[in-house]
């Protein structure tokens, strides 16, 4: 969960980045030389924080999953520490590239604004319920809610579907299944394109005719006046 909130992070600043050094909107894309620090950064931080806690034995079984057993104990913040930090830098990014590209398109600042909602939308139903969870636990370690981990082992392993809502869900992304759903498992696309190669059959073989007709009023006209040239 970690690495899924420090790459969204990351993705949002690597497309910040050449936005804010004046680059064209259309040309975002284009910032692979990014990548490694991208990598870098979304596994070294969620590495180096497992690696300290399984050196201090501090993992054990959590209820229904395995985490930091004793819910007092410092090393929950090598998790929610940069959980929190991730959230707040995030909203920073996009305050930034909202004002940015509001210099330049007002559609693109109404697209930045939906994925912000849709963004603090999936935080708070995946993340905050984790959160309050953990704050419930170091508070009174001996009264654990059941109402707190129902909804966290509920919400919080949709952060990717969520994730993937708010970053992969577009015109390119909804046309590209409709197209494989048709093709693939309704045959509705290929029964769709014969029916379109008929029609474009018919036009073709009507338009043939028309042709022959005018061919052949023009032939009967030429005569008519051949005959009266005649006369």
């Amino acid at each position: 969960m970690l690495y899924d909130n420090i790459t969204s992070s990351s993705g949002n600043n690597d497309h910040y980045i050449p936005t804010f050094n004046n680059e064209q909107i259309d040309q975002l894309d284009h910032i692979g030389y990014l990548l490694k620090y991208f990598h870098g950064i979304c596994w070294g931080i969620p590495l180096i924080s497992t690696l300290i806690s399984l050196i201090a034995h501090a993992f054990g079984p959590v209820g229904s999953w395995c985490f930091i057993h004793d819910p007092t104990s410092v090393f929950r913040l090598l998790y929610y520490l940069p959980l929190v930090v991730v959230f707040f830098v995030n909203l920073c990014v996009f305050a930034c590239i909202r004002w940015k590209i509001s210099q330049h398109s007002n559609s693109i600042v109404s697209r930045v604004n939906i994925i912000v909602s849709f963004y603090l939308i999936a935080f708070a139903l995946s993340q905050f319920p984790t959160v309050i969870n953990s704050i419930q636990n170091f508070s009174e370690p001996s009264h654990p809610k059941f109402s707190l981990f129902a909804f966290q082992l509920l919400l919080q392993p949709l952060q990717g579907f969520f994730n993937c809502i708010v970053y992969g869900v577009n015109e390119g992304f909804i046309s590209h299944y409709i197209e494989f759903f048709e093709k693939h498992l309704f045959r509705c696309r290929k029964s769709r394109e014969l029916k379109q190669i008929e029609v474009e059959q018919e036009r073709l073989i009507v338009d043939y005719d028309n042709s022959d007709e005018e061919s052949q009023t023009t032939n009967m006209d030429q005569l008519i006046i051949d005959d009266y040239s005649i006369q």
